[in-house]
């Protein structure tokens, strides 16, 4: 029996993933969402990213279809040696089947870097969703996640190291549940953490808790992404935190200049560390992650954008402002994530 995380070239020991982005996309498709701009010399929507257009974007993330797909090799090992030369040591891509995940790109990026990849496996929201997801076919649907997690991706001898994203809707669909149902029996047959895509109501992650409780699922092993979109305050997470699960802040580099979700305002990175610092003096420290969620180019510096290096560079140093000392920073972004993704094999 060893203990070791799954990466996109094998297995390897957890103290050599080193700095962990938990939440990343590397290779990613979202053009379904394209919507066509509108305004005076907005373009068609179809012109490549450039400094023409990417301060428009990030305003208007859906209105350029080249913005919605990250696809090229060599602009993802470009950004992976800015984040490797920034002491970063591992991205998690959980980039579903359905939206431009490629363990062969993933490999190598890896290969061409050194910088640890480890690949997801699991249904995103709704939407994207084909009619084969549904509630009569969960068995079929484990079928997948424990094939993908045990044997290999996509005819590959890649093995998937985690399942996720997971997508939900508010309220859930009912080829979510299936979804969340076969990721709770697929962890327990493979031990594999569970991470999850919460929709940004404020009861959304609440009623994911309670399906994934309901099939089963061990919660201390599963991740509740986008917290920071999610919930406004404090005791809202803290809330959460007595599930036991993972309680993920992703979304740092974005504020609520540039884009808003729901109800709640995008908070500055310095916002998010107050309140994670507030949670780990509540006795939560060893369950906080966080990461970026990269996801368009105009969010990669080759664009312009904040890119994967954005937390060690500008927002780890400043964690001590808020009270944070190094052991607790280690735990946040290396201890953390290690436990997550380990399974015995």
């Amino acid at each position: 029996m060893a203990a070791v995380v799954q990466t996109v070239l094998g297995p390897l020991e957890p103290s050599a993933l080193g700095v962990v982005l938990p939440h990343e996309h590397v290779f990613f498709d979202l053009r379904a969402r394209f919507s066509a701009p509108t305004g005076h010399n907005c373009g068609t929507g179809h012109e490549p990213v450039s400094l023409a257009n990417v301060g428009r974007l990030r305003y208007a993330q859906r209105t350029n279809v080249d913005n919605l797909h990250l696809d090229d090799v060599e602009t993802a090992i470009a950004e992976f040696e800015i984040f490797k030369g920034e002491g970063g040591g591992t991205i998690v891509d959980l980039s579903p089947a359905s939206n431009g995940r490629s363990v062969q790109k993933l490999r190598k990026v890896s290969e061409a870097t050194g910088v640890h990849v480890v690949a997801g496996t699991g249904y995103y929201v709704d939407e994207f969703l084909t009619d084969e997801v549904n509630t009569a076919r969960v068995d079929a649907l484990t079928e997948v996640l424990v094939r993908e997690l045990s044997e290999g991706i996509d005819g590959t001898d890649v093995r998937a190291g985690i399942i996720g994203e997971v997508g939900c809707s508010w309220p859930l669909t009912d080829r979510e549940r299936a979804s969340l149902t076969a990721s709770a029996i697929a962890q327990q047959q493979t031990g594999a953490a569970i991470s999850i895509h919460p929709d940004r109501a404020a009861a959304a992650p609440a009623q994911i808790v309670a399906e994934l409780r309901s099939a089963g699922a061990d919660l201390s092993r599963v991740v509740m992404g986008h917290l920071d979109r999610t919930f406004g305050s404090v005791a809202e997470v803290l809330a959460l935190a007595e599930s036991g699960v993972y309680l993920e802040f992703d979304l740092f580099g974005q504020e609520s200049s540039h884009i808003k979700y729901g109800e709640i305002e995008l908070p500055s990175d310095m916002a998010r560390l107050r309140m994670i610092a507030e949670v780990v003096r509540r006795g939560h420290g060893g369950k906080v992650l966080v990461s970026h969620d990269i996801a368009l180019k105009h969010h990669l510096e080759s664009y312009g954008g904040h890119g994967y290096a954005h937390l060690q560079r500008r927002v780890v140093p400043r964690m001590p402002e808020v009270g944070l000392n190094q052991d607790e920073i280690d735990l946040i972004v290396r201890d953390n994530p290690a436990r997550l993704l380990t399974v015995t094999t």
